[in-house]
């Protein structure tokens, strides 16, 4: 009975955590080669060799063993993530066209042009998918120059300057190393 009733108490609770849990193993559990490929992962940033964990369907407990498996894996994990959203520069993981962003100004303009109705809607369409593939290809090109396992990035937030006004880091020692 207990079980009933913390099930039920769970559909209150946001979804948004069980829905990432089941696609990042739904992610894995579909291909040997992602699996394989994040395995190399764990073994660069030398954490242990764990499967990523789906949550079951109708066990609501199985969540948490799906949290503590993320949390274990969760700097390898970002890594790949990261890895296997840059290298497939496929418009489905980036902005939708009504989510670019494109500045304060150009913004206003865009809304002005929106109004106007003597504007072909599909020359504004071509506009933000223009800045849309600018953006693809901008992350696509960095990400190739750049390598983000680097150490560097791992410390890159020392030098945020909203942390180094709230003097979150006592030390400048690690960007030093």
């Amino acid at each position: 009975m207990i079980h009933l009733s913390s099930s039920k108490a769970c559909l209150k609770l946001p979804r948004n955590v069980e829905d990432f849990l089941r696609s990042v193993g739904a992610h894995f559990s579909r291909s040997s080669h992602r699996q394989l490929k994040f395995k190399k992962f764990q073994e660069f940033f030398q954490v242990e060799i764990h499967r990523i964990l789906a949550p079951a369907q109708t066990r609501w407990l199985s969540v948490k063993a799906c949290v503590d498996r993320v949390l274990e894996q969760y700097i390898p994990l970002k890594a790949y993530l990261a890895e296997a959203v840059f290298s497939d520069p496929n418009a489905t993981h980036f902005l939708g066209l009504d989510e670019i962003i494109i500045g304060v100004k150009a913004g206003e303009s865009m809304e002005n042009l929106k109004k106007d109705e003597d504007v072909p809607r599909a020359a504004i369409a071509d506009f933000y998918e223009t800045c849309q593939k600018f953006y693809i290809e901008l992350t696509s090109d960095v990400t190739k120059r750049f390598d983000f396992r680097d150490t560097l990035f791992s410390i890159i937030s020392t030098v945020n300057p909203s942390e180094a006004q709230q003097f979150k880091i006592q030390s400048l020692a690690p960007v030093f190393r």
